[in-house]
């Protein structure tokens, strides 16, 4: 499968599930609780801001570390986001951030138990 080919299938279903997420919040399409579909809710749009401040000719701009606290907040994500962008093109740096999301799904999972 292409990087492109595997690109719009995960846009394809995170479009799906914001969807499904957003038919469940408003009680069109099952009842679950609000707490369940606000994280979808957020995240995937989330997601897709964060692919679109991060491409190589804006993230430069959006990362400036200057200004107000909360202008300095958003480019500091914003760089440690486009690192993550580029550290997934780097095999050995592709193992780090795996392991770095295992860890933290380990620790949701004790903090849950």
């Amino acid at each position: 499968m292409s990087s492109a080919s595997t690109c719009s299938f995960y846009v394809s279903f995170g479009i799906g599930a914001w969807v499904a997420a957003l038919l469940t919040a408003i009680g069109a399409w099952g009842d679950e609780s609000f707490a369940l579909t606000l994280p979808w809710l957020v995240v995937v749009p989330s997601c897709f801001v964060a692919a679109f401040a991060t491409q190589p000719g804006r993230v430069e701009r959006l990362a400036a570390t200057t200004g107000s606290l909360p202008r300095r907040a958003l480019g500091y994500a914003i760089a440690g986001t486009a690192w993550v962008r580029a550290a997934l093109a780097d095999p050995p740096a592709r193992r780090m951030v795996v392991s770095s999301v295992l860890y933290w799904v380990g620790n949701v999972a004790c903090l849950w138990a």
